[in-house]
């Protein structure tokens, strides 16, 4: 076997290890986890191998970590393009980020090639349909969502009074308010006094209640 196939072999490994350590524990694992698996005979082996599948678009992994999968930090996931190369479907434990423009509140959550996907926290229900955008601006900054932070949304249709939900803003900007209900009216009030907030026929498309947020420092 030539030296490139035993190379895109080990590859192989190394990306199946992942997702099934993935699927079975919804966090990815260490260098060194992945090391003992596979019986490879140093970290910097795996570390190599790490970075060609994350150029190979296979993996992807925060933009806020170094070239290696620290054991506090384990966010490294599996892409869609790296799921079809093991012939394999996205496992139910992954959130797509959603980076092409949203245009109307219909949204396709379905897998789809050269998409990152991000492990889904524990305490999150896998079951709902989620998915994840970058915010543009700091209309919630005194509930400390920033502009460019990830969140996590699900989405529904129904929300409580005191919900924080991700809009559809003008010009297709993607933005949060918090969710008012009083004497039968919605309100979606921001929380920075720069920012406006919506009331009545001025409500744009809700397209979601946000969950959680994800940061990189």
């Amino acid at each position: 076997m030539s030296r490139q196939a035993q190379n895109e072999k080990k590859q192989r490994d190394i990306l199946s290890f992942i997702y099934n350590y993935l699927e079975a524990k919804n966090y990815s694992p260490s260098i060194r986890e992945i090391q003992a698996g596979l019986l490879i005979k140093s970290p910097a082996t795996v570390h190599k191998h790490l970075n060609e599948l994350v150029k190979k678009g296979f993996l992807a992994k925060d933009q806020g970590e170094d070239n290696s999968l620290r054991r506090k930090s384990r966010n490294v996931t599996v892409t869609a393009s790296g799921a079809s190369f093991l012939g394999r479907g996205l496992n139910r434990n992954h959130i797509p980020l959603l980076t092409e423009e949203i245009t109307s509140p219909v949204i396709e959550l379905g897998d789809k090639s050269g998409r990152t996907y991000f492990p889904i926290p524990p305490n999150l229900d896998r079951t709902d349909p989620l998915f994840m955008v970058a915010l543009a601006d700091d209309a919630m900054l005194d509930a400390h969502l920033l502009k460019d932070d990830l969140v996590i949304v699900r989405k529904q249709e129904n929300f409580k009074d005191g919900d924080i939900v991700l809009v559809l803003g003008p010009q297709n900007l993607l933005t949060c308010r918090r969710y008012r209900y009083k004497s039968e009216k919605v309100h979606l009030v921001a929380e920075n006094p720069t920012a406006n907030g919506y009331y009545l026929e001025e409500i744009p498309p809700i397209l979601g209640k946000v969950l959680s947020v994800y940061r990189i420092l």
